[in-house]
Parts: structure tokens; C-alpha cells; sequence
């Protein structure tokens, strides 16, 4: 299954975002997504739902606190 299949467009988006700051939140890769695409349609919930989707592929990982979002390449600890 190819990593960015179903919802393609809100996690190419996702990974753009977070590629540039992150740890962030969900709501502030909305935000960030909804400032910098504004001729996207993308909804919060899709935002959260794909964000669950990339989760579960390990592309992306909670931080310590539970809240945020980062790359789980710089989650893996040293």
C-alpha cells in the first residue's frame, strides 16, 4: 500500500507542513494548511483523520506530552 494513498492531498499537506516546524499541534497543522492553501477544501476532520492514518503508518508520532505532532524520525530517542 503506498505510503500517502486515501487522502492523499491532506497527508502530502500534512508531511509539507511538518517537513518545515514541528512539533506542532493538530489544530495548529490546520491552521498552518488552511493559511497556506487557502484554495483547499480540506476540513479539520480530514486534517485529523489522515493525521490518524499517518500515525498508524509511523510517519508521524505523538511527542512525550501526547500533544504533538512531529516526524517520528526525531521521535526516536538516543
Amino acid at each position: 500500500m503506498p505510503l500517502l494513498s486515501g487522502g492523499r492531498e491532506a497527508k502530502s499537506l500534512i508531511v509539507g507542513v511538518l517537513s518545515k516546524e514541528f512539533p506542532l499541534t493538530a489544530k495548529q497543522i490546520y491552521s498552518k494548511i488552511a493559511k497556506n492553501a487557502p484554495t483547499s477544501s480540506l476540513t479539520y476532520q480530514a486534517v485529523h483523520k489522515a493525521l490518524g492514518q499517518l500515525a498508524e503508518q509511523s510517519v508521524v508520532g505523538k511527542d512525550e506530552k501526547g500533544g504533538c505532532l512531529a516526524p517520528s524520525l526525531y521521535l526516536i530517542p538516543l
